[in-house]
């Protein structure tokens, strides 16, 4: 059982499973680097395992990332000559961020009447507009 704190000695295996990561990424055998990827995880350990997730990585980076509007400003406390004589902070006006996750995408249809009067088939427009919630 390994001692806490202390990461488990995966130095014999690692360079094997590296190297079949690494050939099979060049033959393009994605399923080879798949599971050179999660052998590398197993030599870990149970304590130690990397949780390998397209869905959960995704989720992460939405509660990361932010849009920003430039058409909505925010205030925001600045420190200017930190550490110095004159220090001072001052309020600025900045773009207002919006985490990915709060932003609901939607897309309209062009109306049936426009698509009458121009002749058209009724498509989506191009323009996508942005709703916080």
């Amino acid at each position: 059982m390994p001692k806490s704190g202390h990461l488990p000695d995966i130095s014999k295996n690692f360079g094997f499973f590296k190297n079949f990561a690494v050939n099979s990424l060049n033959r393009k055998d994605y399923s080879g680097a798949r599971s050179a990827l999660y052998s590398l995880n197993g030599c870990l350990g149970d304590e130690y395992l990397v949780t390998i997730s397209s869905n959960k990585y995704k989720q992460s980076l939405k509660d990361q990332s932010t849009y920003q509007c430039n058409h909505c400003r925010m205030s925001v406390s600045k420190t200017f000559n930190e550490g110095e004589e004159n220090t001072y902070t001052k309020e600025i006006q900045v773009p207002t961020e919006i985490l990915i996750s709060k932003v609901h995408i939607f897309e309209i249809n062009l109306p049936l009447v426009l698509a009458i009067f121009s002749e058209s088939k009724t498509t989506k427009n191009t323009q996508r507009y942005y709703f916080q919630t």
